[in-house]
């Protein structure tokens, strides 16, 4: 399994359009996507 940790800083954090957004393009591949913060982590194909 290959894993790449990105960050993404935002000042307002994560609003609902960019989160829509990245759920649609990351349910186009057969590849596991997840968010992470500090100890949650979260599909972000099913967000």
């Amino acid at each position: 399994m290959i894993t790449k940790p990105v960050t993404v800083k935002h000042s307002s954090g994560l609003d609902a359009r960019p989160i829509a957004l990245l759920v649609q393009e990351a349910s186009q591949y057969a590849s596991q996507v997840y968010i992470q913060v500090d100890e949650r982590k979260i599909n972000a194909k099913s967000t």
